[in-house]
């Protein structure tokens, strides 16, 4: 997922990249549905519909540069989120997020190692700043993630993914306060209809479990 998402901006733009990876939401309650681990009810397929509705709206992708295998890497990385919300539940269950986010890593680690290898090694950070901030992204990273796998354990699915809607918006959010950028009426349209998909399913997910 990881070197498919990263490595599809490489060919094409980077909101072009984050829309056809937003499609996994929508994979999730496809996966979910056909499996049976999750009944996909009208209301749920208006939400994640709303959401990705919402994302193209907020990120305005472009469509100058529509390289086969940047579509086909974000694709890639798209599916198999979707394979790890859908099906990572039950495992995860059984066994300690931690102790799963460790594992992970691991194998992580030495696939990104391979592809250091072949790609002619790391570029490390050259000034303190830039270990700081190394520092800091891989903490966050590690919270981030770990946090991620006990979402898995302990809600649904398709209500894991839909949360995912967020990554964008906080994207927006940090441009907007850090760096001075200005929403256009079809950005403040679409973060309001994700944040409203969002919202109408967590209400759903609670009255349905209260």
């Amino acid at each position: 997922m990881s070197l498919g998402y990263l490595g599809s901006v490489a060919f094409i733009p980077v909101t072009l990249s984050a829309i056809i990876f937003f499609t996994f939401p929508l994979l999730v309650g496809l996966l979910a549905a056909l499996t049976g681990r999750e009944r996909l009810s009208p209301i749920k397929i208006m939400t994640l519909l709303l959401a990705f509705g919402g994302l193209v709206l907020a990120l305005g992708p472009h469509f100058e540069s529509l390289d086969i295998r940047g579509i086909l890497c974000s694709a890639f990385a798209s599916a198999a989120m979707a394979i790890a919300i859908a099906f990572s539940g039950p495992i995860l269950q059984r066994h300690d997020p931690l102790t799963m986010n460790v594992y992970i890593n691991i194998w992580m680690t030495l696939a990104v190692a391979i592809v250091f290898y072949f790609a002619g090694g790391l570029a490390w950070p050259t000034t303190g700043e830039g270990y700081a901030a190394s520092a800091g992204v891989c903490a966050l990273y590690v919270a981030a993630f770990t946090s991620w796998l006990l979402s898995m354990r302990l809600i649904s699915p398709v209500r894991v993914a839909s949360l995912f809607n967020l990554e964008p918006l906080v994207t927006i959010a940090v441009a907007y306060v850090a760096l001075s950028e200005r929403l256009t009426v079809e950005q403040s349209i679409g973060v309001v209809l994700v944040l409203t998909a969002i919202i109408t399913l967590a209400l759903f997910g609670r009255r349905r479990t209260g």
